[in-house]
């Protein structure tokens, strides 16, 4: 992560976004410092695609505002894409080019350039340029796209769900092309509604649900605050108890042979009360992202 800090690229400020009656985007508010790799986490339709097309002008919003680079992202629309890196969550490319002519189609709308810090992420990524984009997996054709994106060595890179079809080998390089990257100074705002991914990546995360920001952390401080999720496979005919207040589960859940819930470790006390249940196995995770995103909810709520 760069030394720079304080310094803001992108601020979004009460920006609301309505498709007719749908309210898609619902106040949300944040700031993405220089330098960061700063995630933009939520589950599918959490409303992250919208706000990214708003960053990018490519819809505008109903109300709020959004600067870049302390510019307005709508009036000074194209003086901002000078500046930034794009990679679409649903792109299109054109299938009847192959990637090496379609990065030269890019480039010459770019304007001239030196392009020759591609060579070496095009091998590190093994990028497949000699064959038509129409032919190649979805994964391949993302990493065109990720090219695509690099070509200028932008300030600011805006990625939406940019590993997906990538295979783990993959995603691993592009996630130290991405650190790399921000390590010189640059900045990245990425969605994902991967937990794991972003936790692997990012310097700062902001999480989504139903359109509204949640709640903005470092990852340090997420990573320290993570919970346990274990799911206890209960003895056939046997029934386990609710788990007791002492060992402070959350987001309980129960099935015909399995009791699922949170803990904020799996520490011996924990361990002493499963051993009184009548298990056949027990499995200890991580918890997963509706489980967090359930917790900051609860805890939200509670607070109104």
């Amino acid at each position: 992560m760069s030394n720079s800090k304080g310094v803001a690229v992108i601020k979004i400020k009460g920006v609301k976004k309505r498709f007719g009656k749908v309210v898609a985007l619902d106040d949300i508010s944040l700031t993405v410092q220089k330098g960061h790799i700063h995630g933009f986490l939520g589950p599918n339709g959490a409303g992250k695609t919208t706000a990214i097309k708003i960053l990018m002008d490519f819809i505008r919003p109903t109300s709020g505002k959004v600067s870049i680079f302390g510019m307005d992202a709508r009036a000074d629309s194209v003086k901002v894409k000078e500046r930034v890196g794009y990679l679409s969550g649903d792109m299109e490319l054109y299938d009847n080019l192959t990637g090496h002519q379609y990065l030269t189609y890019v480039a010459h709308l770019r304007g001239d350039g030196d392009y020759k810090h591609l060579a070496k992420l095009i091998r590190d990524l093994e990028v497949i340029l000699d064959r038509k984009i129409g032919t190649l997996s979805r994964g391949n054709k993302q990493k065109i796209g990720l090219m695509a994106a690099l070509m200028t060595d932008p300030d600011l890179l805006i990625l939406d769900e940019p590993t997906t079809g990538l295979d783990p080998l993959m995603q691993q390089k592009f996630y130290a092309v991405v650190r790399d990257y921000a390590r010189r100074g640059k900045t990245v705002f990425m969605s994902s509604h991967i937990l794991g991914e972003v936790q692997e990546v990012c310097d700062v995360i902001t999480f989504m649900k139903k359109g509204k920001t949640v709640t903005t952390v470092d990852v340090k401080d997420l990573l320290s605050a993570t919970k346990r999720h274990i799911v206890m496979k209960i003895d056939h005919h046997e029934t386990a108890l609710e788990p007791s207040s002492q060992i402070e589960a959350t987001n309980i859940k129960r099935t015909k042979s399995t009791l699922s819930f949170d803990v904020p470790s799996a520490d011996r006390k924990v361990l002493r009360w499963i051993a009184t249940q009548p298990v056949s196995d027990v499995t200890i995770t991580e918890a997963n992202l509706d489980s967090i995103f359930m917790d900051m909810y609860e805890e939200e709520e509670s607070n109104v």
